[in-house]
């Protein structure tokens, strides 16, 4: 089944999906701006949503971590580290 819209954007069918389960947390991976992992993020019911810092997402991710522009690898390390804390 098919969960783009013709948009590209998920559908209402999985936004509908994800709105309906509790997650504990919810991370998102995505270093550059990606519309579809940033709804189902938005969708989601979640007590922890965590991402990388971004201006236009900064209200979205109640725990963010700042990004290294040059390496990524530094972005993940950072991010597995401070997830190793909990």
């Amino acid at each position: 089944m098919e969960q783009k819209s013709f948009l590209k954007l998920p559908n209402n069918s999985l936004l509908n999906n994800i709105c309906e389960t509790r997650f504990d947390v919810v991370i998102d991976l995505n270093l550059d701006e990606n519309m579809f992992t940033s709804m189902i993020s938005a969708a989601a019911d979640a007590v922890y949503k965590v991402g990388f810092s971004d201006q236009k997402l900064e209200n979205l991710f109640n725990f963010q971590l700042g990004r290294n522009k040059i390496d990524s690898n530094i972005n993940y390390k950072n991010l597995v580290d401070s997830l190793q804390m909990f």
